[in-house]
């Protein structure tokens, strides 16, 4: 039996070099043939790489109706770890078979090692014939039809995966005769056949044994890194602390079971950056640090911080390895002649038992993301080894501009838990960003400790540059200090550079309806969504944790939205409650008192309404927010549609409230804010009507006299002193309307006039003219004239 020819088998090193009249051997002229093979596979193999490259599908047909089986191969080209190219110019149909034994050239995939020389079952796909009468495919009686196949050989069709070889062998037709015994030489052969295994025996033809990025990210499991819930049941810095202690024990354990598998599925390509398993290392340094949190809880937070560093660079190490098929000097034993093309029946996995392609690591298109990776995995080490929290409790407190969790660790600053040693090879600042670190530019990183390795003022002192780019703000440098201080130093910063969030001291307690959050201070509950990052959003609340004596300063937390300095808007709310009696009484006083025929039912619903109205604006100060209030406006003015109400009425009565809530220092800013919010929500343009009238009273009275003087030349003296006397009336009449936004007190006035006027011979005219000239003369614009002539022409319709 011959065995099958493996060309790079043996790497041929050199070549004869021929000289003038010599006489050639067949191994010199054989060594120039097996130097240029050699090099053309090894350019193929290490230059390329290995597998199928594109097309080769393998697929079974039924045609209906006749019982006839096809399997047939797509136009497609491959490349085998002897360099072989596999491949079909055009689609290729196979529709009988015939058993593919030990006659044929010894391939070793075929044979098993369990009992020594048994070979596997193998079939040859023979194709359909072509129209051409030498084809020895339409006279071999051992060719047996595909639909034959399992009542031969008991197995299905669709067990079978497809293998294309390359059967090379070395044929010597050398046979001597009576007559003739000349040395005919030796051919190499080579010839493409399609072959069907079961898929039990694909363990000795599969690519299993090849280790790629790829194949690593498979066998490697993301980390979860675990939460610390802050719920109520947490009262005190103990509680809080074995909260904090529990989450990191389980993110630690996660951690030490995925590091030991990672060299083990990763040492392949990642030998350069560690020569050795640096998981001993990793658990150990991990360990140490555990045993320091056991029962410290000074910086509990910075140690869970910590160990999410390491799940995320790990996580984002696993996810680089994804799609990475390159393989570095493939081993030329694994594939030598041999494609898999995949199952004859395919299965949801179109590519299960399918040889993929392994490209050489000069035509990878991940070779970048690989870089990436080992950068990580570096990374990963680097931050093990730098961790350390600073325990100077004078410490000075630095504010630097971040991004947020959303974004990749790399790409944020630097925490101050890191810390920097320029003496050693990987530098927690040349370690952390790999883009920066590409260009030449890791001193570029943002950091608490940035002066320890750059000198530029941008980074030594980020505040002083552009920070419109960054979501987040690292809050260091206060951990075992004074509240006081550390709360006078932030404040400080906030103010001096202008930037975009406030800053809260926190208690443990239970929240009461009396008082839910203290003026300088307030309870850890109900605030939602708070959180530790170190720092906050851009928008958000900083948060400090005092001890139990209130006195040091021992966790953050971040609140992301903001929240305005406790005393302004705690003061305001509790200010307005305690005048809360007086306010509805003075604008309860304000409403009617403009208003004269409001109907009793009115009268009721307001005095009951308007406690309402002032809660929900002591509610939105101590809230220090606007959802309640806009919530409620919004409700009430659909109540006051169907109710028939005006809004101006509450208008005027938030108005009253801000008129004359006393309140002093910085508490009406925060009052007024929500004063003039509901005020605008509720106000329309008929309120700046009225107030337009109102203002030019005295000028539109001047005009209108003379106006109706102007128009009347009888006027007898008593005629002219009651029209001068009345006009101030008719005035308020229509600035009144246009307050309440009704027609039903001027409709009613003015039926009463009418009536008077005939009663004493006043000619309406004159009123008409007078309506007529403060129409022309009010000056008012836009949408606010139209409210007031609205009026003004409906008062001068009704008297003519």
């Amino acid at each position: 039996m011959t065995d099958i020819l493996k060309t790079l088998q043996k790497i041929t090193t050199g070549y004869s070099i021929f000289e003038k009249d010599q006489v050639l051997t067949d191994s010199q002229l054989n060594s120039i043939t097996d130097y240029l093979n050699d090099r053309t596979g090894l350019t193929r193999v290490y230059l390329l790489g290995v597998g199928i490259v594109s097309g080769l599908r393998v697929s079974l047909i039924e045609t209906s109706g006749f019982g006839t089986k096809i399997v047939k191969v797509t136009t497609g080209i491959g490349i085998t770890t002897d360099g072989d190219l596999l491949f079909y110019e055009t689609d290729k149909l196979f529709d009988r078979f015939v058993l593919y034994d030990q006659s044929k050239p010894k391939y070793p995939p075929f044979y098993t090692s369990a009992v020594e020389g048994e070979m596997i079952p193998v079939y040859e796909l023979i194709s359909v014939p072509v129209a051409d009468p030498a084809n020895p495919n339409s006279t071999n009686p051992d060719y047996l039809p595909l639909s034959e196949f399992t009542t031969k050989t008991t197995k299905k069709l669709e067990d079978m995966v497809a293998v294309l070889l390359m059967e090379s062998y070395i044929n010597d037709p050398d046979i001597c005769t009576g007559t003739d015994c000349d040395n005919l030489g030796k051919n190499c052969i080579n010839i493409l056949k399609l072959l069907m295994v079961e898929k039990t025996f694909i363990g000795l033809l599969s690519n299993s044994a090849i280790s790629t990025p790829a194949q690593a990210f498979n066998k490697l499991n993301e980390i979860i890194a675990d939460r610390p819930i802050i719920s109520q049941s947490i009262d005190s810095i103990d509680n809080l602390a074995t909260q904090y202690r529990n989450t990191c024990t389980n993110i630690h354990n996660k951690l030490i079971t995925e590091f030991s598998n990672t060299y083990a599925n990763c040492g392949a390509f990642i030998s350069d950056v560690f020569s050795s398993d640096p998981q001993a290392s990793w658990k150990g340094k991990l360990e140490e640090i555990q045993n320091n949190f056991s029962s410290n809880n000074l910086g509990i937070q910075y140690y869970y911080d910590f160990l999410k560093d390491i799940v995320e660079t790990y996580n984002q190490f696993r996810d680089l390895l994804f799609g990475d098929n390159t393989w570095c000097c493939p081993d030329l034993d694994l594939l030598p002649k041999h494609l898999l093309l995949g199952n004859l029946r395919p299965s949801p996995n179109l590519d299960e038992n399918r040889t993929t392609f392994y490209p050489a690591p000069v035509v990878s298109q991940t070779a970048e993301s690989l870089n990436h990776a080992k950068f990580l995995i570096r990374k990963l080490d680097t931050l093990i080894q730098t961790f350390k929290i600073p325990t100077a409790a004078n410490a000075p407190i630095r504010i630097v501009p971040s991004l947020f969790e959303d974004r990749d660790l790399e790409e944020r600053a630097i925490p101050y838990y890191y810390t920097v040693d320029l003496n050693q090879p990987n530098p927690i600042h040349q370690s952390w960003n790999y883009h920066l670190s590409q260009r030449d530019m890791a001193k570029r990183n943002y950091s608490y400790h940035a002066a320890d390795y750059q000198t530029q003022a941008t980074v030594v002192n980020p505040l002083s540059s552009q920070i419109g780019r960054f979501s987040f703000f690292r809050i260091e440098g206060y951990l075992g200090q004074s509240i006081g201080t550390v709360v006078s130093t932030i404040s400080s910063m906030i103010k001096s550079y202008n930037l975009p969030f406030s800053v809260f001291v926190a208690k443990f307690g239970q929240p009461t309806q009396a008082n839910p959050a203290p003026p300088e201070d307030f309870l850890i509950y109900p605030y939602l969504g708070l959180e530790h990052f170190g720092g906050v959003v851009s928008g958000g609340t900083f948060v400090l944790l005092t001890d139990a004596n209130g006195e040091t300063v021992i966790a953050d937390f971040m609140l992301p939205y903001y929240l305005s300095p406790p005393r302004n808007n705690i003061v305001a709310a509790n200010g307005l409650n305690s005048k809360q009696a007086e306010l509805v009484r003075i604008g309860y006083q304000a409403v009617f008192g403009s208003s004269p025929i409001h109907s009793a039912r009115q009268a009721a619903a307001c005095l009951r309404d308007l406690n309402y109205y002032l809660d929900a604006i002591i509610e939105s100060c101590r809230q220090d927010s606007t959802n309640y209030l806009d919530e409620f406006i919004l409700g009430i003015k659909q109540t006051n549609k169907s109710l028939g109400y005006s809004n101006n009425w509450f208008i005027i009565f938030y108005q009253a409230v801000k008129g004359n809530h006393g309140l002093i220092g910085d508490a009406p800013t925060v009052a007024n804010y929500y004063l003039d919010r509901a005020i605008d929500a509720l106000y329309s343009y008929n309120i700046e009507a009225a107030d337009g009238l109102k203002n030019q009273q005295e000028r539109l009275l001047t005009i209108g006299y003379q106006e109706v003087f102007a128009s009347g030349p009888r006027h007898t003296s008593r005629q002219a002193s009651a029209c001068l006397r009345d006009l101030n009336y008719y005035i308020d009449t229509i600035v009144e309307s246009c307050r309440q936004d009704s027609t039903n007190y001027l409709d009613e006035f003015i039926l009463g006039i009418k009536q008077t006027n005939d009663s004493i011979g006043y000619p309406n005219s004159w009123f008409i003219s007078f309506y007529q000239s403060i129409k022309s003369n009010h000056q008012l614009t836009g949408e606010v004239a139209k409210v007031a002539n609205s009026y003004l022409d409906r008062a001068i319709s009704n008297l003519q």
